[in-house]
Order: C-alpha cells, then structure tokens, then sequence
C-alpha cells in the first residue's frame, strides 16, 4: 500500500494525527499531486487546527491555482464555518475550473438551501451536477472510443501486412 493510501485509511478511520504523518510523507515524495495537500489541510481541520488549515489551503490555491478541487474542499471547510460568501466563491470557481465535478455544485445547492433557503436554486445545482457527470461520462465514452479506433486500425494494418 502507498503512503498516499495509507493516510487515507487512517483518514477513514478518523486517526487524523497519522493521516496527516503519512500525508506530509506523500508531499515529499511527489509535491505536485495535489490530493496529498487537500486531504492534510482537512485532516489538519479535523484535529482542531484551523488556522493551519486554512493557511494550508491558501498555499495550496496559490501552489494550484487551476484546481477545482482545491477550491471544492476549501469552500467545504468555509461553509464548515459559516463563511458563505467565501464558500460560494470557492465553489463558483471550482465550477468554472471544473464543470464535469459534480461535487461544488452540491456543496453549493446545500448551501443555497441552508444559508439562504432557496430550494429551487438547489434543486437548479443538483441538476447542473447531473450535466457535469454526464459531460464526464461522455468525454470518457469519447476517449475509449478513440482507443478503440486507434487499436482497431492498427490490427487491421497487422492483419493485411500478414496476408500479403
């Protein structure tokens, strides 16, 4: 098991101190995966450590700027204070960076039901959320087709170069 799985195993069976261990392991390994950073600032969040996790976020939004998962998981733990405004904001923009995510979309339709009592606006994001999985489902059905066609082709150039 990689370090990155193991945290989560930790993570999911709430031993966030060891999570985040085995988080800041996988950071140093490999800086660039970027789910190593959200799932520390949440553990950190889980441990009571705000502040840290909310600086953790910042950095992660200035280290990723085009992540909408950074922005997703970030709105969550604003929304988790009773931040709206902030929190609509990361869920607006996880969903301009990445229309296909069905998760801002809820985060921010339970918001909008919360916060502002707006069910037909919820009920608008949970729909939209159907479109971005369904946009999601169809740029993967494209790209098997793609594979397909490119494997296809080539057995096919295999096949009449045996026979001549």
């Amino acid at each position: 098991m990689d370090i990155t799985h193991r945290g989560q195993v930790h993570f999911i069976t709430g031993d966030y101190q060891k999570a985040s261990e085995d988080y800041i392991k996988s950071i140093d390994l490999e800086p660039k995966f970027v789910f190593s950073h959200i799932q520390y600032n949440v553990a950190q969040y889980k441990l009571g450590n705000l502040s840290d996790a909310m600086k953790g976020f910042k950095k992660a939004l200035r280290d990723f700027p085009e992540s909408g998962d950074v922005n997703n998981y970030y709105g969550e733990l604003l929304l988790d204070q009773q931040q709206f405004d902030e929190a609509i904001e990361r869920f607006d923009k996880a969903i301009k960076l990445k229309p296909s995510n069905p998760l801002p979309y809820i985060n921010k339709a339970l918001l909008l039901f919360q916060w502002k009592q707006d069910p037909l606006g919820a009920e608008r994001l949970c729909l939209q959320s159907l479109d971005g999985m369904l946009l999601a489902y169809h740029q993967w059905g494209r790209s098997r087709i793609l594979v397909y066609d490119r494997f296809s082709n080539s057995w096919i150039r295999c096949v009449n170069l045996d026979g001549e």
